[in-house]
């Protein structure tokens, strides 16, 4: 498997509008957060031609997307599989010797800027509910640094990574150096949140992996990264 990108492209573009229909009616710190209708679109158009048996998703919020994934999953197999990763308490990041990383808050409940967090945790936990006739959803809790590299090893190598969950690039690079061991060629990985070519991690990935990786870039949405190994 190999070359999905160069051939597939063209097919995976969206036409649909960029937000969800109720992404207006969100208030608080977590209103911009909301998927995006055209990134999903393309990212389930994408898990239908391409067919994978391993998917990941880092960073599963109110899993919007997720069920949207699953869903996809569903349309091609009967035994499928998604892995999305979160946290049940919110994150911040801290620097510790320059180096950004992030860790739990355990005390969210007492900062005024989290007060709706539960609500997402709610949200999340009423979408993860939902039942699909061929894939099942696996919830993983905690930091992503953490509860991935086990997954990875149990699983040998992955085919398809949907990445959303930490969006600066010392971050994103850290989890990227866990997954890339274990890809294979024809691995598709789709960074969100990158939304023009000179976004850090874009000349980072651009400059570093262009001869292991092939690449493109969609400006629409919040803006994405595809990368399939060669």
């Amino acid at each position: 498997m190999g070359e999905f990108l160069k051939q597939y492209w063209l097919d995976i573009q969206s036409d649909l509008p960029p937000k969800y229909p109720d992404d207006e009616c969100r208030q608080g710190p977590f209103k911009s957060w909301g998927s995006v209708l055209c990134d999903i679109d393309m990212i389930t158009k994408a898990l239908k031609l391409l067919k994978p048996e391993k998917v990941i998703e880092l960073g599963t919020f109110e899993a919007l997307g997720t069920i949207k994934m699953a869903e996809a999953i569903s349309s091609y197999t009967s035994i499928g599989r998604l892995w999305t990763f979160d946290s049940d308490e919110p994150l911040e990041r801290e620097n510790i010797k320059g180096v950004i990383t992030s860790k739990i808050i355990k005390n969210w409940q007492e900062e005024e800027k989290w007060k709706e967090w539960k609500n997402v945790v709610a949200e999340r936990r009423k979408n993860l509910d939902k039942m699909f006739d061929g894939c099942e959803i696996i919830y993983i809790d905690g930091l992503i640094s953490e509860t991935l590299p086990p997954l990875l090893k149990e699983i040998e190598h992955w085919d398809f990574c949907f990445h959303d969950s930490t969006h600066t690039t010392p971050e994103i690079r850290g989890e990227f150096d866990l997954l890339e061991p274990f890809t294979k060629t024809g691995s598709v990985i789709v960074f969100d949140d990158v939304p023009i070519n000179d976004h850090a991690f874009y000349i980072w990935f651009t400059s570093n992996r262009s001869d292991t990786w092939d690449f493109q870039h969609s400006g629409k949405g919040h803006g994405q990264l595809w990368a399939e190994k060669k």
